[in-house]
């Protein structure tokens, strides 16, 4: 299921980078890798109006 939500996000909307952050993808070392800083990005609707979703 959760493979099915990211791939609904992924192909619902364009996702961009703020212009103002750079792109880091440095990654802190625990239990679990974690990225040191969190990742910003602004989603933009690919469709016009809500309406073309359904």
């Amino acid at each position: 299921m959760m493979k099915y939500a990211l791939a609904t996000l992924l192909n619902t909307f364009e996702w961009e980078i703020p212009i103002e952050v750079e792109l880091d993808v440095s990654e802190k070392f625990g239990a679990v890798m974690k990225k040191m800083n969190p990742l910003v990005a602004i989603p933009i609707p690919r469709l016009a109006t809500l309406e073309q979703y359904y």
